[in-house]
């Protein structure tokens, strides 16, 4: 049995250190263990979700702490431990015909690690369980779960029966999950409940209209069916809230909280028009990479990880994790974590891409992709990237076209359409690069990409994406 392992950090302490939980999600329950761990958060490492393998950053902190190393080193042990030994207790139950017990596996685990509070584990639980805000996902998923078990029925007039959900409507609701698990995959980041923002309104939008390409009909589809699961948490929690108050029970959840998630989920509108899809051509890129940034760091940074994905068409949360073990001579060597396919691609390394590679030490700093897609637009303007696009925007209920500088329509996910485009568009094999871009369909793929006009003479001129006619490998 395929089982997610996860490891989260808990709120920090007064000492500036968090401790280190354990779960995973099984047929619509959640296990938690205390991995008896702390570490500083910034010696975390959110994308692996383990401690940093970093040696600059060992290095830094160690200068003040010499057994830091050390540390680290049996953290990383201990949380590989625990999946060793729950992957064993499952075995063990799968061989004795057992079903699993999380009680069993926490007895199991505290027995092993002779943590104290073995005999108090359905207290422990009870207080991890209640402390923990929900994840999105979790909410999802539950309420898929319930719709295949029927404990999610479609409400009809009073004194009636609630009616089960359609094969084809749980069909729908099973997309939704799917494709949400790909956007915080594509984000590296689980959102709880209580993130539903602005921000995250803008990502999933911008993912469901650059990454998925999906037409605006059923990007619709999907936010009505994610309102309709939202709004059931909400409703199922005021009663939870109101129960818990009668009996002096405090929940991690309150009423401010509830009309948070309701007011933000409520804005969130059904898209009514094709996104803008741009793309950055050879010389605009040329542009960029010219750019004096010298006296603006921050700047200088946020160009060069922007750069990294105009050179390699893989996403963000791909090439964000570019380090010195993925470059090999002329080559980088890395398997693409995206939905967790796990394939291996070797992708030639440009003359520029290589100037900023050995620039940052062969790793690629870390920033946000908020901020990158903030800090990109600013400095498209400084590069003069100024061409007029006209778009179509909603006013009201009327679409109405509008004139904008390209620069302000650049976005973190523009850069993998530019290394896409422009690869195809110099005469390189599409089935090598939608090895990378992750398109399973030509047609999909050929959607996403802006094909441009004078790609026939670019090909003729022999000036392709990587000056010569290289093919991708995968693995």
């Amino acid at each position: 049995m395929a089982i997610n392992h996860q490891f989260h950090l808990g709120k920090v302490n007064k000492d500036g250190l968090s401790s280190i939980t354990y779960r995973f999600n099984l047929k619509g329950k959640r296990f938690l263990f205390g991995t008896g761990k702390i570490i500083l958060p910034q010696l975390w490492d959110n994308l692996t979700q383990s401690p940093t393998k970093n040696k600059k950053i060992i290095a830094e902190f160690s200068k003040d702490d010499p057994k830091i190393k050390t540390e680290i080193d049996n953290t990383s042990k201990r949380l590989e431990n625990i999946i060793s030994l729950v992957a064993k207790f499952f075995s063990l139950k799968e061989e004795q015909n057992e079903k699993v017990n999380f009680e069993d596996l926490k007895i199991y685990l505290n027995k092993h690690f002779n943590h104290k509070e073995t005999e108090k584990t359905k207290e422990t639980s009870s207080k991890e369980t209640k402390e923990t805000i929900p994840l999105l996902s979790e909410v999802i998923e539950s309420f898929y779960n319930g719709m295949i078990k029927g404990n999610k029925t479609i409400q009809l007039p009073k004194n009636k029966r609630g009616q089960r959900y359609s094969i084809e409507t749980i069909q729908s609701y099973h997309s939704l999950k799917v494709n949400y698990e790909d956007f915080e995959m594509s984000q590296s980041r689980n959102y709880l409940i209580t993130d539903i923002s602005l921000e995250f309104e803008n990502n999933l939008l911008q993912f469901l209209n650059e990454e998925k390409v999906f037409s605006p009909n059923y990007q619709g589809t999907l936010i009505k069916i994610l309102k309709v699961i939202i709004h059931d948490f909400i409703e199922s929690e005021r009663k939870k809230l109101y129960d818990d108050q009668k009996k002096g029970i405090k929940g991690i959840l309150d009423l401010n909280d509830l009309y948070h998630i309701e007011r933000e989920i409520k804005r969130i509108l059904k898209p009514n028009c094709e996104a803008v899809k741009i793309y950055l051509n050879d010389s605009e890129i040329e542009k960029l990479f010219n750019l004096d940034l010298s006296k603006t760091p921050t700047y200088d940074k946020a160009r060069d990880i922007f750069l990294t994905g105009c050179y390699t068409a893989l996403r963000h949360s791909d090439y964000k994790r570019l380090s010195i073990e993925h470059v090999k001579s002329e080559w980088i060597d890395i398997i693409m974590k995206k939905g967790g396919n796990n394939k291996k691609v070797f992708i030639p390394i440009r003359p520029e891409l290589m100037a900023i590679l050995k620039k940052w030490n062969n790793k690629i700093p870390e920033m946000s992709s908020q901020k990158l897609g903030k800090y990109i637009k600013e400095i498209g303007r400084l590069a003069e990237i100024n061409e007029f696009i006209e778009i179509i925007e909603r006013k009201g209920n009327e679409n109405k076209t509008s004139v904008k500088p390209k620069y302000e329509l650049i976005t973190t996910h523009t850069a993998r359409r530019s290394a896409a485009t422009n690869m195809y568009n110099s005469g390189m094999n599409p089935k090598d690069i939608m090895s990378i871009t992750g398109h399973s369909k030509i047609e999909t793929f050929e959607k996403y990409i802006i094909k441009d006009d004078k790609a026939k003479e670019i090909r003729l001129s022999g000036a392709g994406f990587f000056k010569g006619n290289i093919n991708l490998r995968v693995v």
